[in-house]
């Protein structure tokens, strides 16, 4: 009995022509990446009465092959959880838990908690974090703490963990569950 949706990255690559023409185009936004502004569309599709939100960017989406494992792997999940957070504003569905999944995700339950709570339209929603494979968590040098990820010095303490940036620790701490 309840209301379900799926937010997902939108990798042209791997949707068979069929799937792609089931798209419905929603809007466009702007999300904040750092120091900067990138461009995500919003694109949805019902599958056996559950709907699934697609985020699309193509600079960041549309690989050649494999899903992980760019130079720019960072700045990409950046942008997937900041703009699942952006969407709310753009979608009649307003969530009461956000479930995330491994480090491309940890971001949205860290975000949430320094730049949306407070916000009107954000309050009371709640995040699960849900660890998938403890090997990948999301490591990277501190020199893109604030140019990538947006976080000041004061925030460190959140993602540091052995030494470095590390994502899985900040959905960790952040995290409703």
């Amino acid at each position: 009995g309840h209301e379900t949706c799926v937010v997902m990255p939108y990798y042209v690559n791997t949707l068979k022509p069929e799937q792609k023409e089931k798209m419905i185009y929603i809007t466009n936004f702007s999300v904040p990446v750092g120091w900067r502004s990138q461009y995500c569309g919003l694109f949805s599709q019902q599958v056996d009465g559950v709907t699934y939100f697609f985020l699309d960017n193509e600079h960041y989406f549309k690989r050649d092959s494999g899903l992980y494992g760019y130079y720019d792997d960072a700045e990409r999940y950046v942008f997937f959880s900041r703009a699942i957070l952006e969407m709310l504003k753009y979608i009649e569905f307003k969530p009461q838990i956000i479930n995330c999944n491994d480090w491309q995700t940890a971001l949205v339950p860290v975000y949430y908690n320094l730049f949306y709570k407070n916000t009107w339209g954000y309050d009371n929603i709640k995040q699960v974090f849900t660890i998938h494979n403890i090997e990948y968590q999301g490591q990277y040098g501190f020199d893109i703490l604030g140019d990538t990820f947006e976080l000041d010095e004061w925030d460190r303490d959140v993602v540091e963990y052995g030494g470095c940036i590390n994502l899985m620790k900040g959905a960790i701490v952040c995290a409703d569950k």
